[in-house]
C-alpha cells in the first residue's frame, strides 16, 4: 500500500480561461474514471473521508483520502478490482463499515492536462486543468471544470504564491471540496432549532462528537499522525462528560 500526504489548492475558472505561462514542462494528458464509494448512511462523506476506485489505462486501484489540517489530506493507494476495497483499506474504515458495506455513489470521468512547475531545479507543484464529466450508466450527465495545484516538493508559501498567480489570470477561489462533493453534497449536520429542548441540544452535541470520532478513527488505526489520536481522545472525553452531566435527566 502506498501512502503519502497530499497538499493541494482547488480553484474555479470561467469560460475562456487559460493557464498563465508557468516555468516548467507540460504534463502528459490523462484520462481516468473514478467511482466513489460510501455507506448507505453516507458516513464517509459526513466525516470528510473519500474512498474511490480509479481506472486509468486499464489499471484499477483504490484510493482512500483522510482529512488532515489545512490543505492537506493523507492519501493511501492499493491495487484492487471492482468487488470491493482491498483489505488494507477496508480495515481502516471498520468504524464506518460496521453497519453497512461501501457501495458506489457516483462515477466521474476526468480529462487532465497541465504543467509541472519547476523553479531553480526544484519541482514545486503540478498545476492542472480538470474537465470532469458526471457519468450515468456510462453516459455523460453534466459536468464541471476546476484547477488543481498539488505540491510536489513545494511548501505552503509556494501554494499561496501559485494561487495568487492563477487568480490574477482569472481563476476564482472555491470551497475546495472533493470532486464527488460537487455532484453529491455531504449530509447536512444536525443543528438545534431555536428554543430547542434539552434532549434536542444533547442529541446535536453528541452527534458532533460522533462525527469527530468517525473522522479520526481511520487515522488512529493507521497510526501515522498523533493528532488523530488526540482528536479522538478529546471527542471521547467530551462524549462521556455529556453523558455524565445528563444522567439525572435521562437516566442510564
Amino acid at each position: 500500500m502506498r501512502a503519502f500526504v497530499e497538499r493541494e489548492l482547488k480553484l474555479d475558472f470561467g469560460e475562456g480561461f487559460a493557464l498563465p505561462e508557468l516555468p516548467g514542462e507540460p504534463l502528459e494528458p490523462r484520462l481516468f474514471t473514478s467511482t466513489y464509494y460510501d455507506t448507505s448512511g453516507r458516513s464517509l462523506a459526513g466525516a470528510g473521508i473519500t474512498l474511490r476506485r480509479r481506472v486509468e489505462n486499464g489499471v484499477s486501484c483504490w484510493q482512500l483520502k483522510l482529512p488532515r489540517g489545512g490543505n492537506a489530506r493523507a492519501e493511501l493507494e492499493a491495487p484492487g478490482g471492482p468487488v470491493g476495497p482491498p483489505a488494507a483499506l477496508a480495515e481502516l474504515l471498520s468504524a464506518h463499515l460496521r453497519h453497512s458495506r461501501a457501495e458506489p455513489v457516483a462515477t466521474l470521468r476526468t480529462r487532465r492536462a497541465g504543467v509541472r512547475v519547476v523553479e531553480d531545479g526544484r519541482t514545486i507543484a503540478d498545476v492542472t486543468l480538470d474537465s470532469v464529466a458526471v457519468l450515468d450508466a456510462g453516459r455523460s450527465a453534466g459536468g464541471f471544470a476546476e484547477i488543481e495545484v498539488e505540491l510536489v516538493e513545494g511548501d505552503d508559501g509556494d501554494l499561496e504564491r501559485l494561487g495568487r498567480t492563477l487568480r490574477k489570470a482569472g481563476a476564482k477561489s472555491s470551497d475546495g471540496v472533493p470532486k464527488v462533493s460537487r455532484v453529491l453534497p455531504p449530509p447536512r449536520r444536525l443543528r438545534a432549532r431555536k428554543h430547542a429542548s434539552a434532549v434536542e441540544l444533547l442529541r446535536v452535541m453528541l452527534a458532533d462528537q460522533l462525527r469527530e470520532l468517525l473522522r479520526h478513527d481511520p487515522g488512529v488505526r493507521l497510526g501515522d499522525d498523533p493528532e488523530d489520536v488526540h482528536r479522538h481522545r478529546v471527542a471521547t472525553r467530551r462524549s462521556r462528560a455529556l453523558i455524565r452531566a445528563t444522567r439525572p435527566m435521562l437516566g442510564d
